[in-house]
């Protein structure tokens, strides 16, 4: 009988630890829930340059469809007046160098002095086609694009559409519709397709 007891006793403090349990991991589960970053319905969408894919979009659907048909325009206004024979270049504004350090051992055995200079983060870059501006990349675009700065992104694109437009089938894709752009006029604000 005391078996009994101590059977039933135990089988009551199991069931009310078991409780203690799963009350906690489900306060747990609850206030976890509240940490995590809400998703948003981002997509990578890709912007195709004269039938090659070229940029990696990453802005909910509806906006990367918007954007790439503003791209689409823009890029055709600019390639209509260039000749496909010459070498069109993709810059930006400001310029962004991507140059290294040189690694190199100095020719002199005196110490190097090092002056240290404050730079400003960039907010925006403007990529241009042939010196006419095609896009701008913002600090939103660094974010989104998970970029660490507004120039990394900015350069990463300025050399894929570089790459792009150097390739002779391109450019020769572009002269076959070169008539058809509509010049617009463009002006400082709020007319360049902001990324």
């Amino acid at each position: 009988m005391n078996s009994r007891i101590q059977l039933k006793n135990q089988s009551r403090c199991l069931q009310t630890t078991l409780r203690q349990s799963l009350t906690t991991i489900g306060f747990f589960i609850f206030t976890s829930l509240g940490m995590l970053p809400i998703f948003s319905s981002l997509a990578s969408t890709t912007w195709q340059v004269g039938g090659q894919s070229t940029l990696v979009l990453e802005y909910a659907d509806a906006q990367a469809k918007t954007r790439i048909a503003q791209l689409d325009r823009r890029l055709a206004e600019i390639v209509a007046n260039l000749d496909p024979s010459k070498a069109w270049t993709v810059d930006t504004l400001p310029p962004i160098s991507n140059a290294r350090p040189n690694s190199a051992k100095p020719s002199s055995t005196k110490p190097l002095s090092v002056k240290p200079i404050s730079v400003t983060p960039v907010r925006s870059v403007t990529i241009r086609v042939q010196g006419q501006p095609l896009l701008e990349v913002t600090e939103e675009d660094a974010r989104i694009h998970n970029a660490a700065s507004v120039s990394e992104l900015a350069l990463t694109w300025t050399k894929a559409l570089a790459y792009v437009l150097a390739q002779p089938a391109v450019k020769q894709r572009f002269s076959r519709y070169r008539w058809h752009a509509k010049p617009t006029r463009v002006q400082r604000n709020n007319l360049l397709p902001k990324f």
